[in-house]
């Protein structure tokens, strides 16, 4: 094994927010093979977030390429619970909830002692419901809620069905510090890779296949798949004129009004969170999430149960109706008309989230003009480790 190579990578995916995965690293790596994975889960915004961090070998000398790493976001499951047969679904759950099925290995028939007997026991109750469309359904809503990402997949009636709803998955380019220390684009983090799979924009620096060195906005388009079953990235680039700071000064929010509130409050935004602001609404200060709406060069404004609000309701301080005939209550985030005209020439691109970086069929790996061995593979990125916000 190379050690130079080891040290390099396990600095580095510490770096992008993947810690604690020292000895299993170096086990892949003493393996030799030409191909491996490590998974991270993260709970953000109260779900479960699970990362595979692909690690390909050179075959050419005795190094190992980390270059894309892939996140797959869980969606939250309601459950309503029903006494089905024998089986207290909400019972269930409660055993279920309470072992680590992330670190449990799936067989087919578990050894009758302990946390075992525990597994046997759940795993015939989840069997039991089944012969009814409710029962059919709870099984699967469990069986996601618990078992996608783990070994137990293996026991699932319908683990493709439950993919297909409940989850949601992206995979990322890595950048690496280049040996001729020419800039190279920011990588995304986990962190901004879920707020990314929930729908939200963030802002990176990338620089492009023609050298120039952006700040664009990049939002997945949950309607089209490229040809390697990911999302396509649409890139708003500084012609298409959306100016956060700009768009934020037509609402009186109370953040505002001071320049360090203000900072913070564009940062979160860059990072692909909703933060929470302030606003007077019928002479009572008010909290509401926000979010860029890029396309339409607005924003995205909610009320704390997370319903859109309009923006009259933040523009005139006031919830009634506004004489128009409609009420100025809730209703679509976007409901102010900003034209969504683009220059000619600057319309947004879809890509990869790595547009420069042209993708290998095969592997999917990034084919830029880099060192990616031992120390020349240093990091052109700033380790950030923010808390996920709303």
């Amino acid at each position: 094994m190379n050690q130079q190579n080891y040290d390099y990578l396990n600095r580095f995916i510490g770096d992008l927010s993947f810690k604690g995965h020292s000895a299993q690293l170096y086990s892949e790596m003493m393996a030799g093979e030409k191909n491996f994975k490590l998974c991270a889960h993260k709970t953000l915004g109260g779900e479960h977030m699970r990362y595979e961090l692909h690690f390909d070998k050179s075959t050419e000398q005795d190094y190992y390429f980390f270059n894309r790493y892939t996140a797959i976001r869980h969606k939250h499951i309601n459950i309503r619970h029903a006494e089905v047969g024998d089986v207290n679904t909400g019972e269930l759950e409660a055993r279920m909830d309470k072992l680590n099925w992330n670190a449990l290995q799936y067989k087919k028939e578990p050894a009758e002692d302990g946390i075992a007997e525990d597994v046997g026991a759940i795993l015939r109750d989840l069997a039991a419901l089944t012969g009814t469309p409710q029962a059919d359904q709870l099984r699967t809503r469990l069986e996601a809620k618990y078992f996608l990402g783990t070994s137990y997949e293996d026991a699932m009636a319908h683990p493709g069905t439950a993919k297909d709803l409940f989850t949601v998955r992206q995979s990322f380019p890595v950048y690496h510090k280049r040996a001729d220390q020419q800039p190279v684009s920011q990588t995304i983090d986990p962190f901004e890779a879920y707020h990314m799979l929930c729908g939200r924009p963030v802002e990176k620096f990338m620089v492009t296949s023609k050298g120039e060195q952006q700040y664009p906005w990049l939002q997945l388009d949950f309607g089209k798949k490229d040809a390697y079953n990911n999302y396509e990235v649409t890139r708003y680039g500084p012609g298409y004129g959306f100016d956060l700071s700009k768009v934020l000064e037509r609402f009186p929010f109370e953040e505002l009004k001071d320049r360090d509130a203000r900072d913070r409050l564009e940062s979160s935004m860059k990072q692909g969170k909703t933060p929470l602001v302030t606003a007077m609404v019928d002479d009572v200060l008010q909290e509401f999430y926000i979010s860029p709406n890029i396309e339409r060069k607005t924003l995205h404004i909610y009320n704390t149960d997370h319903k859109p609000i309009k923006h009259e309701i933040i523009k005139t301080g006031r919830s009634q109706s506004t004489g128009s005939g409609q009420p100025s209550g809730q209703g679509e985030a976007t409901s102010e008309t900003v034209a969504p005209s683009t220059p000619e020439g600057a319309k947004p691109t879809t890509s990869a989230p790595g547009e420069p970086v042209q993708l290998d069929k095969k592997q999917g790996q990034s084919n830029t003009n880099r060192q990616n061995t031992g120390a020349n593979q240093t990091s052109n990125r700033k380790s950030h480790q923010h808390k996920p916000g709303h």
